[in-house]
């Protein structure tokens, strides 16, 4: 599958409305989601996003624009029908079958995605974007050891030997709280604690430097408290690595312990944005169990269906 739809299907996105300061706001239309730096400078600058889908797991939206920079984060949160894990799909190019970017732009390091060849797509976004499912096992071969696919994608991405590439991995096992690395490295996917399999991905999403990593669900499957943790551990990544974070949940919590600035949609559309305290503030909350267990269950069927850049061969 494609990850980007036919360019006649994007609409243009110049001329689009400038980006007003960051605050809780309800005319999204209007007043879009900005960064804190011009269009140019962004990591991730989305202009009018249309979804389309005939999936009942798969909620369509429309007008979505966004734009993250360097050490910039954003969440998107909602209840499960409201269309953040759709926008995250979408700009992170997963979207499944039955469902497609209908109009708009995805600007990411000023290269346009929507209508982007398949090569050129496969090596942006197992590079300058970085991918992390709510499914943790949806990118792995489970027939090869953890060491042998991390490795071997990353001596595809850089050309470093190969024992240059173990280490390196065993160094970013560590980086992530791998207990034993070298021990866990040498494992199977599919035997790790969930909690190790979680930071693996995470891992694997930091050796290819990535200027843009998409969180879909962080945590997803693991008891609260270890949600909260990887959490944290995602935003301590963020912090030491200054990339552009982007995540997507039901969980308020979850985005609020992750990012500066939440954008909360509704209906397939941004309700409102702003900082944390500022959609705090203003009363807002999502936060359920089933909605949560509901947009994982959403997320990790999607990622099943739509190709993955962590399994690469050596």
């Amino acid at each position: 599958m494609t990850p980007f739809p036919d360019p006649d299907l994007a609409a243009t996105a110049s001329g689009a409305a400038k980006p007003s300061p960051a605050a809780a706001n309800d005319h999204p239309d209007e007043d879009p989601v900005p960064s804190h730096a011009f269009r140019a400078s962004s990591v991730l600058d989305v202009r009018g996003l249309g979804i389309s889908s005939t999936l009942a797991t798969l909620t369509p939206v429309d007008a979505i624009t966004l734009s993250v920079s360097h050490g910039e984060s954003l969440g998107l949160v909602g209840t499960v029908a409201a269309g953040a894990i759709s926008v995250a799909l979408a700009i992170a190019g997963r979207l499944p079958e039955g469902a497609s970017v209908a109009t708009g732009s995805i600007l990411v390091e000023g290269i346009e995605l929507v209508g982007l060849k398949r090569r050129p797509a496969a090596r942006l976004l197992g590079t300058a974007i970085g991918y992390l499912p709510a499914d943790p096992l949806s990118g792995f071969d489970r027939s090869r050891s953890v060491r042998n696919q991390l490795a071997g994608a990353l001596r595809k991405r850089i050309g470093v030997t190969p024992d240059v590439a173990r280490r390196h991995i065993v160094d970013l096992l560590d980086l992530v709280g791998v207990v034993d690395p070298a021990a866990r490295a040498r494992q199977y996917p599919q035997d790790l604690d969930p909690v190790v399999l979680h930071r693996v991905v995470l891992a694997a999403v930091l050796s290819g430097d990535p200027a843009l990593v998409i969180a879909v669900s962080p945590g997803a499957g693991l008891e609260p408290d270890a949600r909260a943790a990887h959490a944290i551990l995602l935003r301590d990544v963020w912090h030491a690595k200054e990339f552009a974070l982007l995540v997507a949940s039901t969980d308020f919590e979850i985005v609020a312990e992750t990012c500066d600035r939440v954008a909360v949609l509704e209906a397939g559309r941004i309700a409102r944005h702003g900082s944390v305290a500022e959609i705090l503030d203003a009363g807002y909350g999502v936060k359920s169990a089933r909605s949560a267990r509901s947009a994982a269950s959403i997320a990790s069927a999607s990622s099943s269906t739509a190709s993955s850049g962590l399994a690469v061969a050596d």
